[in-house]
């Protein structure tokens, strides 16, 4: 892949692995997404394993961070198991009470969530270029960024988030860009996305987020917007502009791609365009040179600038 010299930044992130427990961080695609994943060595402490991970992104002049998000631990509780007693002896003499509907169905929607975030550390279900975490305050709202890499957005920088309803798998997450992106499927008021173009209707012993995430990655492409209705459409202007005016539609595309490459939408997390959509949990901040040098350094990469004819 050709290395764009000028703009390389890095993310180094900090991977646990516990025997018993699923970091929530070895869900996020882990095989690279402007650029390549390299590994530092393992080295390991008795059952534990420490893992560094480091993305490589060619595009953007900055360093994504990643907030720490809720762990999915999928092993049994025994944190308030009495030492002296057995757990299949204490299961026999206690007396279980029903949960009521709501917590029933709150506890069954958060299990769901973070069954299909887990899902996402499998091959192809986080696609290439995206990146995944749930917000610490929420497990049932996820904040996203989008490296595009092709077509009329192609290095376009876009953060979204997905909030799941109450009554998941049952509807469909609410997907919200919070980078202000010109699409067809995009409004411009809210940044809601529509999802109906592929899930008519949504099926849930069907459709899962992976399935969500990936329509999300096709819309981009040239073959999803020849495809798309006009009464599917949220922002009608950009729809009758990809049809009427290719070329006009394609420059105010570029301008999204650019403007979403800019310090303020960037660092900024006072933007215009973050107006009442609340703090997004994956947060850039700029390198100084010696900074990235440093960094470059500790990584062992090449200086690639020094070696370019």
């Amino acid at each position: 892949m050709e290395q764009d010299h000028n703009h390389e930044t890095f993310a180094s992130v900090p991977l646990q692995v516990n025997p018993h427990r699923d970091s929530a961080y070895t869900a996020i695609n882990i095989n690279g997404s402007a650029a390549t994943t390299s590994y530092v060595p393992r080295r390991s402490f008795g059952s534990h394993t420490t893992r560094q991970e480091v993305l490589v992104f060619t595009n953007p002049p900055a360093i994504v961070g990643l907030v720490s998000s809720p762990t999915i631990d999928l092993s049994p509780s025994t944190k308030n198991r009495p030492s002296h007693q057995p757990a299949r002896l204490r299961s026999s003499t206690s007396t279980s009470t029903p949960l009521p509907a709501d917590l029933k169905s709150a506890a069954l929607t958060r299990t769901a969530v973070s069954l299909e975030y887990a899902s996402l550390r499998h091959t192809g279900h986080c696609p290439l270029g995206m990146y995944v975490t749930p917000t610490v305050e929420n497990l049932l709202v996820w904040d996203a960024v989008f490296f595009v890499h092709q077509g009329y957005y192609t290095d376009s920088i876009l953060k979204f988030r997905l909030t799941f309803p109450p009554d998941y798998p049952e509807r469909p997450p609410v997907v919200q860009f919070l980078t202000d992106v010109f699409h067809p499927l995009i409004s411009q008021q809210d940044g809601s996305f529509n999802l109906a173009p592929r899930f008519r209707p949504w099926r849930p012993k069907e459709h899962h987020v992976f399935d969500v995430l990936h329509w999300i990655k096709a819309a981009f492409k040239k073959h999803a917007l020849d495809e798309i209705k006009e009464a599917d459409c949220l922002n009608k202007e950009a729809y009758r502009l990809y049809h009427d005016t290719t070329s006009s539609f394609a420059a105010l595309a570029t301008q999204s791609s650019m403007l979403s490459q800019s310090a303020s939408a960037l660092f900024d997390k006072d933007h215009p365009s973050m107006a009442g959509k609340g703090a997004h949990s994956m947060h850039f901040r700029e390198l100084k040179p010696d900074q990235l040098s440093a960094l470059r350094a500790k990584i062992g990469l090449q200086e690639w600038d020094d070696q370019v004819p």
